[in-house]
C-alpha cells in the first residue's frame, strides 16, 4: 500500500518504519532484497509481534526497532517514551492503521500514505510524498486489488485527519477516495460523522 511512499527519496536516509499492513512489509522486504532499493532503511511491522521468531530475527538483525516492538507487545500499547527517543535519533514513520492508540496519533503528522511521529518534517513534505505515490500508481489505477488498497489508504488518512481535527486533509482524503470507489460505505459513513467537516 505505501511502499512507494517508503521507498521515495522524500524519506530521510536512515529512518525507522513501523508497518502494519502484511502486503506494505512484503513488498518493501522483496524491493530491499531484490532491487538493492533503500537498504538504509529500518523496517519493522509492529502486527507481527507475536509471529514466532519475527522478535528473534529483528534482534539478531540489529535492527534498531526491535526493543521498541517487543514493548510495544509487553505493554499492549505504544511505548510513548521509547518512541520519543527514537524519534529524536531518527526520522521515524508509522503506517496509519485503525488500532493506533490515541495516544500515538496525536503525534503523528500526514507525511503521504505514512504518517510521521513526533515532529512534523519538511515544508510541503506531505504534498510531495501524496504526488509520488499517486504517480506510482497511475491517475485512474486500473488493477482491482491496487484501487482497493489506494482506498484503503485514502480511508485511513481521512480517518486520522478526523481524529485530528484536519478538515482539510479529511475533506481531500474522502474525496479521493470516493472517487476510485463512488459507493465504499466506509468512507461514506466517515464523511457523515467526521466532527471537522460537521461543523
Amino acid at each position: 500500500m505505501s511502499r512507494s511512499s517508503i521507498l521515495s527519496s522524500e524519506t530521510p536516509t536512515g529512518s525507522a518504519v513501523l508497518t502494519s499492513y502484511y502486503k506494505t512489509t512484503f513488498n518493501v522486504w522483496a524491493l530491499q532484497s531484490t532491487a538493492d532499493l533503500r537498504p538504509d532503511l529500518r523496517l519493522a511491522n509492529r502486527n507481527f509481534v507475536s509471529l514466532p521468531g519475527y522478535l528473534e530475527t529483528l534482534a539478531a538483525c540489529r535492527n534498531p526497532l526491535a526493543g521498541l516492538v517487543r514493548t510495544w507487545r509487553d505493554q499492549r500499547g505504544p511505548p510513548i517514551r521509547h518512541l520519543d527517543h527514537l524519534a529524536r535519533e531518527r526520522s521515524l514513520f508509522i503506517e496509519l492503521d485503525v488500532n493506533l492508540d490515541r495516544a500515538l496519533t496525536e503525534r503523528l503528522h500526514a507525511a503521504g500514505p505514512l504518517a510521521r511521529y513526533g515532529l512534523a518534517g519538511p515544508a510541503g513534505e506531505h504534498a510531495r510524498r501524496m504526488a509520488a505515490w499517486r504517480a506510482a500508481l497511475g491517475r485512474r489505477p486500473w488493477e482491482r486489488e491496487t484501487t482497493r488498497s489506494a482506498v484503503w489508504a485514502h480511508y485511513l488518512l481521512a480517518r486520522f485527519a478526523c481524529q485530528r481535527s484536519l478538515a482539510t486533509l479529511a475533506a481531500e482524503q474522502l474525496g479521493a477516495g470516493l472517487t476510485l470507489a463512488p459507493h465504499d460505505r466506509r468512507l461514506r459513513r466517515l464523511r457523515a460523522s467526521c466532527p471537522p467537516l460537521r461543523r
